[in-house]
């Protein structure tokens, strides 16, 4: 094998912890976080993804999949990072493949879409409708509400219409320790607005006086939620 020439690098999409970091895919257009009612999603998880996809500069698409089941709690999730800025979709790839199919298509045609999620979700057979796969599918653990990894490895399939999907082995955390605390703030849609307001320019908006962050959480400007969030991925950069 000869190299002929190295492209630039367009974008990198990695998680991390204390220990390491795993690179996930380079050169994406999009990431696109699965998630479904059953099993139990994890909503830091998606908070997390679309943090990773805003430092690394590429769109985020949120599926939310299985929606023949009861999906009350996972669509005001999906209300919610469609606020956040995520494209949003709902799906039902196994009850009705070719409405998902076409829903999908219209996502990702022409871009190269990483496919994220924690195990059980669905990504190997959204893959399979998109790209006519074999990728393996198994049922949910009913005992412990846990998916099965059925993917272990990352893999590139071109799309007929252009671009490509990559598909990841499910996975149960999207580290950040890569990210510094603070580039946290702009990377989070509903804080980034209010942390320019702050009295003290290193202000970690926190407990300083004068923050816009904190001001705009007494308002109910930021949701509670969102802002213990915030607080934990803090404490998880200082550990």
């Amino acid at each position: 094998m000869i190299i002929d020439s190295v492209a630039p690098r367009s974008s990198l999409l990695f998680r991390s912890d204390a220990q390491r970091t795993k690179v996930l895919a380079a050169n994406v257009a999009q990431v696109a976080v699965v998630f479904a009612p059953q099993p139990r999603f994890r909503l830091h998880f998606l908070w997390r993804t679309l943090i990773a996809a805003a430092a690394a500069r590429i769109e985020a698409v949120a599926v939310l999949n299985k929606t023949d089941l009861d999906c009350e709690a996972a669509d005001r999730v999906l209300g919610g990072l469609r606020a956040l800025g995520a494209r949003c979709l709902r799906i039902s790839a196994r009850r009705d493949p070719q409405s998902a199919a076409r829903a999908l298509e219209r996502e990702f045609r022409g871009r190269e879409t990483l496919l994220v999620g924690q195990s059980g979700m669905g990504k190997s057979t959204i893959l399979n409708l998109l790209v006519g796969a074999t990728a393996p599918t198994q049922a949910i653990s009913g005992r412990i509400q846990a998916g099965r990894h059925t993917t272990s490895a990352s893999h590139w399939h071109a799309l007929e219409s252009g671009g490509a999907v990559i598909d990841t082995p499910g996975f149960h955390e999207f580290g950040l320790s890569h990210i510094p605390e603070v580039q946290l703030p702009s990377l989070m849609a509903d804080l980034a607005p209010h942390a320019t307001a702050c009295r003290f320019g290193n202000c970690r908006h926190l407990h300083e006086p004068g923050c816009g962050v904190r001001a705009a959480l007494a308002e109910g400007n930021i949701d509670a939620d969102r802002y213990a969030f915030y607080e934990s991925l803090c404490s998880a950069v200082v550990e």
